[in-house]
């Protein structure tokens, strides 16, 4: 089932400098918990250092190389129990870790695929609540007739990927260290050749040593299995001992004079590998670069799943915003209590006060995009309305040019005990049909929360709509009811 809590946001940068600015400014300011993603561990380690010096101090890092602050474990332990609220990780961070409240993924690179992308954004938004899945990423400006060979997140992406597979010539010659490596009783027949394969052994004139050594004999190992030329039967458990039992279906694997031509045959695999990645890069760079033709969540999910029926439009990726499709499911984000009970001082409303208003259409039908667009100019930035309205009323704020655009249910407030953001606010009430002690819960919810606060709330509420069994604009305004109408009158000027 594809997940549909992610807002997506792709932006490239020409230079790493310019990208290093706006993730400074997006981690600043992007919600928390969060993990950053790169690629190499010296950009994780700059990253890293960079919020430390600009006073980040809930940040942790974890690269293959090393964690800090303290071991992995430490690591992992702090993000779990909220001691860290943002880590700058190079792998799969996040892997088991029953976080549910991640509210935000930043990839600071390409990955080098759609599988590892959809694995990775799918660590936020576990909680059902929306999520930011945010790429920011450098690609260096084509330089015709060019000499130098150009560095960037997509280079990088397909070298890490790339180096991953085995040349023929180095698998031969590893190959050919793992075998010479064999001491008298490492290799048995009972009945099949059982061998144990020392990681550690190296070509004569390989740079690579200790782990990054035993890295790429598991690498050709697993090759040569996939190849069904040997079966991997022991790794030592957990700890990894250091050397492998295998059962090797290929005898010739053993014979120095034959094994060469042998691992070549098994490795032309690699060729149809190394085309794989770059198809893959491929449609990352295609997804990344807004080039998609369509929702780039469909994309994605038919990429990692393979599905054949297409699914809803996501309404939160940029080719839905520039489609204008309809969000097939998206969640609410709730905040930090503090943020979210605060006042910003940039929402500055035209009039100040408590006001009932009796719409032109009641029932919401073909006037709701007018109503919607007079209370967005006279300041409102929060709706609180009937469910069956959000999908129009999203719409209608989204062509309104409104800082905010805050839509919640009255389910929300109700039956979920979602809080309500101290910013200027409307509250439609249904002209008929809810019973009179479901009003009365709602608006007892939002005078809990505005009780002592002095700015814009506006009901909007049918003629003759009663409250506590008086009408509603005794109990919800110091004014009679006004008409929908003299929101133009205040629009035009400032209180």
């Amino acid at each position: 089932m594809a997940r549909r809590e992610f807002d997506f946001v792709s932006k490239r940068y020409d230079t790493s400098e310019a990208r290093a600015t706006a993730l400074a400014q997006a981690l600043d300011h992007g919600p928390r918990p969060a993990i950053v993603y790169t690629t190499e561990v010296e950009h994780a380690n700059e990253i890293y250092r960079d919020l430390l010096t600009r006073g980040h101090e809930r940040v942790a890092l974890v690269t293959g190389e090393s964690s800090s602050p303290g071991s992995r474990r430490e690591v992992i332990d702090g993000w779990s129990n909220d001691r860290f609220d943002l880590v700058v990780a190079t792998s799969a961070f996040g892997l088991g870790i029953d976080k549910p409240d991640v509210r935000a993924v930043f990839h600071a690179c390409v990955p080098e695929s759609p599988s590892r992308y959809y694995q990775e954004i799918g660590r936020a938004g576990r909680d059902g609540h929306q999520a930011l899945a945010a790429c920011l990423w450098h690609r260096a400006p084509w330089v015709p007739n060019g000499t130098e060979r150009r560095r960037d997140d997509v280079t990088a992406a397909f070298g890490l990927r790339d180096a991953e597979v085995l040349t023929v010539a180095t698998g031969a010659s590893r190959w050919r260290a793992l075998i010479d490596a064999l001491e008298p009783g490492d290799v048995r027949y009972s009945p099949h050749a059982l061998a144990q394969l020392n990681l550690d052994a190296a070509p004569w004139a390989t740079n690579h040593t200790g782990e990054r050594n035993r890295s790429w004999n598991r690498s050709l190992i697993v090759l040569l299995q996939r190849a069904k030329a040997l079966d991997v039967l022991d790794v030592g458990g957990e700890n990894d001992s250091g050397t492998w039992l295998v059962r090797l279906n290929d005898l010739d694997l053993l014979d120095a004079r034959k094994a060469h031509e042998k691992i070549a045959a098994y490795l032309e695999i690699r060729e149809q590998e190394r085309a794989q990645i770059r198809q893959e890069l491929d449609a990352m760079v295609e997804l990344l670069g807004r080039t998609s033709r369509r929702c780039m969540l469909e994309t994605l999910f038919a990429a990692v799943e393979g599905a054949e029926e297409s699914i809803e439009p996501c309404g939160h990726c940029y080719w839905c915003r520039r489609n204008e499709a309809p969000s097939g499911g998206g969640q609410a984000y709730q905040g930090g209590a503090s943020v979210w009970l605060s006042t910003p001082a940039t929402f500055e409303p035209r009039i100040a006060g408590r006001y009932v208003i009796e719409p032109d259409d009641p029932t919401y039908g073909h006037g709701l995009g007018e109503l919607v667009r007079r209370l967005v100019g006279l300041g409102i930035e929060q709706f609180c309305l009937p469910e069956d309205l959000t999908e129009r009323a999203l719409r209608y704020l989204k062509e309104s040019g409104v800082k905010l655009g805050l839509v919640l249910t009255h389910e929300h407030l109700t039956e979920r005990d979602w809080r309500l953001a101290r910013v200027p606010t409307a509250l439609l009430f249904r002209a008929s049909g809810d019973p009179p002690p479901r009003n009365e819960r709602l608006w007892s919810r939002f005078e809990t929360a505005f009780s002592a606060w002095p700015n814009l709330v506006v009901s909007v509420a049918a003629p003759g709509l009663t409250l506590f069994r008086r009408p509603i604009y005794q109990i919800v305004s110091t004014t009679q009811p006004l008409s929908e109408r003299t929101l133009d009158h205040w629009c035009g000027k400032r209180s």
